[in-house]
């Protein structure tokens, strides 16, 4: 009885050990499938990005092209850059060059293939051997029949079931995993990740050292978290564009004219455009603006010859002044001035801030010095023109704005890459326009600003920005400027409230106004 009770015990204990290998077999099946659902799991970015032998293969290029300094941390050369007779060499080793590093890209994107092609073949030779040795050593009747009268069991039909339920499927995976991985060593997969990937492949170089392994960690944290793959591929997708040390072509003066003859052209369409203001006799305004204009001339263009930290860069210009007066279309106006004297050589962004992380940044945000960095870069271009409109924050983020407005526009400290990452970005010549309908409070913040009392527009200016609208609009399309009626309109601007006397409630309001002329006229 107590035999019996031991048998069944034995059985019982026996078959839930099989029935928890079976599941435990299925489980793991089941969750490595999900996660190799990506192709290029094992795929080892140190290795696919590991670049320093081209680096020193094509050393005399990385000098030329400027970025020696950030490939080799203990370069100790003075940065070459290229003759202009050297450029179609350059370009021809460059393009050798961006080929090695998508040749070794590829090869360990299929490399990374063997490794599941290997494992595939061991478990199916494993597997295979070692349930031979099991159902061998088992057969053997001395073993089985002392089994059987010690416990009762019988111990090949157990062996043979175990065999069954768990060898014969994982052999079928196995050989299936081996083929799959074979075909895709041959023939690549579809890659998400494969335009991010061959982007840093080529620009690595011009990126700063200190951002490679960041951007190496979110390429395989990319891979093994489908979850939250969107969110890595935005970082990727931002942090790639710092292609701090990449050439920027060379900046030429239109219709060959030098520096001081592309200044004294923008000063003298400063004047024209503040000539229809009413500005004040004693008002030195336009002073501000146009001695900040030159320094920044000074600045992006001696960047372009490679001398740096030499000229003095300009202070910020806060634009106060009513709202629709037209700050906005000076600041954009005036870069389109400068990219026109000086083709290629600025970008303009307008900018809306309405948090303090927007303005500096954090953890999840780039804030919006180091976005517009990264814009320009994007773009190629020497400098920029920023303006932040709507800037009545400067106020209620004194703190924020303190931080940001420090004086020091050659640097660029940041979160965004995270704590484990010291990075100062030089900042590239900018010219910081920041526009409100108020003051600035706060008197140390005030004082690192060059502040321009944005005018008034005059009566003239007004009444042609009335004609305007009227000819650019559908409503009026068949509307005469009659001289009765130009004076009506320059009655009616008269009549209006001071504050109500700018661009932006004429364009706004004059169609109505034409329209009740018209109607008042018939009733006549």
């Amino acid at each position: 009885m107590v035999r019996l009770f031991v048998t069944n015990g034995v059985c019982m204990t026996i078959q839930k050990i099989v029935q928890k290998l079976v599941l435990l077999c299925s489980m793991l099946c089941v969750s490595r499938s999900a996660v190799c659902g990506d192709p290029f799991i094992y795929m080892q970015y140190d290795k696919a990005f590991d670049q320093q032998s081209l680096y020193e293969k094509h050393t005399d290029l990385m000098e030329k092209l400027g970025c020696a300094c950030n490939v080799f941390p203990h370069n100790d050369k003075d940065m070459r850059m290229a003759r202009p007779e050297e450029l179609e060499s350059i370009e021809q080793e460059r393009k050798k060059f961006e080929n090695d590093c998508l040749k070794k890209l590829n090869w360990e994107r299929r490399s990374s293939f063997i490794k599941p092609f290997v494992y595939a073949l061991a478990n199916v030779g494993g597997t295979a051997v070692a349930v031979y040795a099991a159902l061998y050593a088992l057969s053997n009747r001395s073993i089985d029949s002392a089994l059987t009268h010690s416990w009762g069991v019988n111990a090949s039909g157990i062996a043979s079931g175990v065999s069954a339920s768990i060898s014969g499927g994982r052999i079928l995976e196995s050989i299936v995993e081996a083929v799959e991985s074979g075909k895709n060593f041959m023939y690549l997969p579809g890659n998400s990740m494969a335009e991010l990937e061959e982007r840093f492949a080529k620009n690595k170089c011009y990126i700063p050292r200190s951002l490679w392994p960041k951007i190496i960690r979110e390429f395989r944290e990319a891979r093994w978290d489908s979850y939250s793959r969107t969110e890595h591929k935005v970082l990727l997708d931002f942090t790639l564009d710092f292609t701090i040390y990449k050439p920027k072509p060379p900046l030429n003066c239109a219709h060959n004219a030098t520096v001081e003859e592309v200044k004294k052209e923008l000063h003298r369409r400063i004047e024209a455009f503040f000539s229809n203001y009413q500005i004040p006799n004693n008002d030195q305004s336009r002073e501000y603006i146009k001695i900040n204009v030159s320094k920044f001339i000074d600045q992006l263009l001696e960047n372009s010859i490679g001398e740096k930290d030499r000229k003095q860069a300009p202070r910020y210009i806060y634009f106060q002044g009513s709202f629709g007066v037209g700050k906005t279309h000076f600041a954009q106006m005036l870069s389109d001035w400068i990219e026109e004297l000086i083709p290629g050589s600025v970008r303009f962004e307008d900018l809306v801030v309405n948090k303090p992380e927007e303005l500096e940044g954090d953890y999840k945000t780039p804030g919006a010095f180091l976005n517009t960095l990264r814009n320009q870069l994007r773009q190629n271009k020497r400098g920029s023109v920023i303006n932040l409109d709507e800037a009545t924050w400067l106020n209620d983020m004194v703190s924020s704005s303190k931080r940001i407005f420090n004086g020091d526009k050659s640097k660029i400290s940041t979160q965004y890459f995270g704590d484990d990452i010291e990075l100062d970005l030089d900042l590239p010549p900018v010219l910081i326009i920041v526009s409100s309908n108020d003051g600035i409070n706060d008197p140390a913040l005030a004082s690192r600003f060059d502040i321009v009392n944005f005018p008034f527009p005059k009566l003239s200016a007004l009444v042609d920005h009335a004609q305007q609208v009227i000819k650019n609009s559908k409503m009026l399309e068949n509307k005469k400027i009659t001289p009765e009626l130009l004076a009506a309109i320059r009655s009616w601007i008269q009549s209006l409230k001071r504050e109500d006397q700018n661009f932006r409630y004429i364009a706004g309001n004059v169609e109505v106004f034409v329209l009740g002329h018209r109607r008042d006229k018939k009733l006549d």
